[in-house]
This record gives C-alpha cells, structure tokens and sequence, in this order.
C-alpha cells in the first residue's frame, strides 16, 4: 500500500515536473523568438560605486595595494614588455619569449591597471603605465600593425592565420585597455595608439573591393571596436565590429586551412553556421560568451533584431541546459567548452573561469538593454 502510494505520488510529480519544462520550455522559446520591448538602461559608472562590505572592501583593497604591482611586475619577468622592446627593432625569434598571445596579457593587466587608476589615483601608478604605453608606442609600426609576436618571429605571416594566431584578439585587448586608460586620466597617449592601430585593421578587412574577408578565431575585437567607437565617435569602428559578427558562420575558416567543407566542423570557433541561424551554445566557452557579448553590444546599436534574437535564442539554451548550479560554463577540458546539452559532470568539470568572467560580460550587456532580472 504505501509502495503504490509513493509509486502513484512519483508518478504525478514526474508528470508535473515535464509539463512544467514543456511550458517553461515554450515560454523560452516564444520569448527568444518574439520581439522584446528594449529599455536600453544605462549602468552606473563605476567611478560612482563605493564598496564598503566588510567582504568586499578588503579584497579590492588588497588589488589596488599589492596585486596590480605583483601583476605588472610578473608580466615584466615573463617577458611580455621584453617582447614589444623587440618588436621595435625588427625581427629576433630567438630571444621572444611565451605564446603567441602574450601581448594580450599585457594589455590586460593595464586595463585593471587603468580601473584601478580612476577610483584610487597614484603617480606611481600613472607613470608606470606611461612608461609601459612608450613602449607599445615604438613597437607600433608606421602602417599602425602592433603585435610582437608576428613583428619578431613571423613578420611574414601577418594575417594568415586568423583562426588560430590571434592577432585580432591581442588587438581587441589593446582597445580596451586604451580606452579604459582614456577614460581614466582623460590622456590619449594609448587611444592615439589603439586608434591608428583599428584604422589600419580597417583597411585590411571589410566588404569593400580591396578588402580581405574574414573574422577572429578567438571572438573578443568584436566587443572592443564598440568600446572603441563608444570612446572616439568614429563609425568605422561600428562598421568593423558588425563586419566581424554578421559574417561569423561563412566556413572562412575551411577556406583558410584548405579544408573540405564534407569534412569541415567549425563548432569550436562558432563556424558552424550563420551567425543569426545559430540555435545553442557550442564550442569553446570564452570565444562563444566573448562573441554573443559582440553580437549584443552590435545589435542594439546597429538595430538588427534578428541577432539580438540569436543573443537571447543561445542565452535560453545555456542558461536552461548548459550552466552548473555554480553558474560556470563549459564542462569539457577536451575544448575547454560544450559538449552537448545537460553534460555537466562534477568531477571532470572545467568552468574555465575566463568563460564565467565572459558570462557576466554578457549577462550584463543583456541585463542593460531588457532590463530583466533573469
């Protein structure tokens, strides 16, 4: 008797628990693929914050005072100011040191640099970054290119290898960076440099005869051209971010690397299809939050519904069926990303935390323009 009472009470509670994901489900999907009405709230600056939590404070306390130094020194020892003193004299392969992306590190230390600059000014801080923007400065090259790696190891491989080399991504970096210093001490000693450095990007790659085709392996210029645009008023920079996202999809990367598109599978860099036709999550966690953070910040200035309806249309399946209780994202060390919906293991569990500082980028942005507290 009591067996076929808890039997007959699982039994409803599981009918109850699919009806209620169907009807959930359905509203998702009726709110992903409907217009929403867009309030396009504008966030506090966070100059205007003041934390005072006896949690909080410490630890930003503990940034400002000790972990923005360390984390500009341990960039000097590992060589990512070395490497664009290099770059200012030409080639020398030998004595780089690091990944081809080590530029990117650099320039993201001096954005929290910068942060940190507008709430809690020092000299000493404001020096130093000058000091590290002088060498960035005679690194550039006199057509505005900037990257060490393919100044002093490959100069020959400009621009070959987009999916993998990361060049637009170190590039992206540097915009941040420079606007965050910009609007942190009102210099343009690092704008000036991030601005001739994104005009000469926008003459290499566009819809125009001349121009190349193309887009990021790793997604993140997309959002920075935008900051960048928001900080000059210049529109070829808006030009240039939606140039990248409304051609994600196009399998330029099969004809990049020569592959046939029979054996083609572009779901690790968001190569799988158009842009606006994309249905869920897929690939590695950084590059697909980095890129749906572009697509939101492009769609709601460029008014093209039909990718904020993709942004909200992916945001649904990875919020409903790919993130851990824990709010992380990306479950597979195998592509430091997704697998397929509800794999979420505990003990193999990646969460990349890049790809959960990613989530808030876009959680964020996607807060700002709907104003809805999911």
């Amino acid at each position: 008797m009591k067996n076929k009472f808890f039997r007959k009470t699982y039994q409803i509670g599981l009918i109850a628990l699919l009806c209620g994901i169907a009807l959930e489900s359905s509203a998702l999907a009726a709110d992903s693929d409907s217009l929403r009405k867009e309030l396009r709230l504008q966030a506090v600056p966070f100059t205007q914050v003041e934390i005072t939590s006896s949690f909080w404070g410490p630890k930003r306390d503990t940034n400002r005072l000790s972990s923005i130094a360390a984390n500009l020194e341990n960039l000097e020892k590992a060589g990512n100011i070395s490497n664009l003193k290099l770059a200012a004299k030409g080639k020398d392969p030998e004595h780089y040191k690091g990944p081809l992306f080590m530029d990117s590190d650099l320039y993201k230390g001096m954005e929290a640099a910068a942060y940190t600059l507008a709430t809690d000014y020092t000299p000493e801080l404001d020096a130093e970054l000058d000091r590290i923007i002088d060498v960035i400065a005679h690194a550039q090259g006199e057509d505005g290119y900037i990257n060490s790696y393919f100044t002093v190891v490959y100069p020959e491989r400009r621009w070959t290898n987009l999916r993998d080399a990361h060049e637009l991504y170190c590039a992206g970096h540097m915009f941040e960076a420079a606007v965050a210093h910009y609007q942190a001490t009102g210099k343009k000693n690092f704008l000036n440099i991030a601005t001739k450095f994104a005009d000469y990007i926008d003459s290499v790659f566009g819809d125009e005869p001349g121009k190349r085709a193309g887009y990021p392996g790793h997604p993140e210029i997309e959002l920075a051209l935008m900051k960048l645009w928001q900080a000059t008023g210049n529109d070829r920079y808006l030009k240039l971010a939606n140039f990248f996202v409304i051609h994600r999809g196009e399998k330029f990367y099969a004809k990049e690397h020569n592959i046939p598109l029979d054996k083609y599978t572009g779901d690790y860099h968001q190569d799988m299809y158009p842009i606006c036709d994309t249905k869920t999550i897929m690939g590695h966690a950084v590059r697909a939050a980095y890129l749906l953070s572009g697509c939101t910040d492009v769609g709601r200035e460029t008014h093209n519904e039909d990718l904020l309806r993709m942004v909200r249309r992916v945001w649904n399946n990875t919020v409903y069926k790919n993130l851990y209780i824990t709010g992380g994202i990306g479950p597979s060390a195998h592509n430091e990303g997704f697998t397929e919906d509800y794999d979420l293991p505990n003990v193999s569990a990646y969460q990349e935390t890049c790809a959960s500082v990613a989530m808030i980028l876009l959680n964020h942005r996607l807060g700002l323009l709907y104003g809805d507290t999911k």
